[in-house]
């Protein structure tokens, strides 16, 4: 019998919406993270990421992944993570911080496990089309 982690990679695997980067572990693995933490929190599992914009702290793909539980989330590109000064944000960061390779910087702030810092850095360099709301734009690759 797997463990809920595996459970959680499983599902989301098998009825992701869109499909994950091909080369990614680390992305499967930070979705099985952050489903992980939606569980905890009573929130539905993600079955994918949703769309996000390169370079803007707020509107990335792990501060769209936390938002529904904790508005206001930020990610840095140095792999950090600030959660709202919230019941909510503080668990978060908590349950963040017991991830392999995080650790916990204050009581809102976590030093994200190295999976996420991976792909926070590619999706920047524009890796990660699938989740570029302009990839359908004709001049999306100039």
């Amino acid at each position: 019998m797997g463990s809920l982690y595996d459970s959680i990679v499983g599902e989301a695997l098998a009825n992701a919406e869109k499909p994950l980067h091909p080369q990614s572990d680390a992305l499967r693995n930070t979705l099985a993270m952050i489903n992980a933490q939606r569980a905890a929190q009573g929130f539905p599992l993600m079955q994918s990421f949703t769309d996000a914009i390169k370079g803007n702290t707020a509107q990335c793909l792990y501060a769209r992944a936390y938002g529904d539980m904790a508005p206001g989330v930020s990610v840095s590109g140095e792999g950090t993570i600030r959660f709202p000064d919230t019941k909510v944000g503080r668990e978060l960061a908590f349950g963040l911080s017991r991830m392999p390779g995080a650790r916990m910087l204050d009581a809102t702030c976590v030093r994200a496990p190295d999976d996420f810092e991976r792909v926070i850095n590619s999706f920047d360099r524009g890796d990660f089309p699938e989740f570029d709301p302009d990839r359908d734009d004709p001049y999306y690759d100039q």
